[in-house]
């Protein structure tokens, strides 16, 4: 829960900045998103995993 509200706020601050500080932000916030959700996975099992790949795949692009 903590973790989507930081997220949210951070997308807030790139909302009123230059794209180029988005795209850091996205950089920095999104690898820690992943590691988050590889977390949660271990705990879950397989249903995370799905998540994990999705948030691998938005990152790449």
């Amino acid at each position: 829960m903590r973790l989507k509200f930081e997220v949210q706020v951070w997308v807030e601050i790139a909302d009123k900045t230059e794209a180029g500080v988005e795209i850091i932000i996205l950089v920095i916030v999104m690898p820690i998103i992943v590691m988050s959700e590889i977390t949660i996975s271990a705990q879950k099992g397989r249903e995370s995993r799905c998540l994990i790949l999705s948030l691998s795949s938005i990152m790449i692009f």
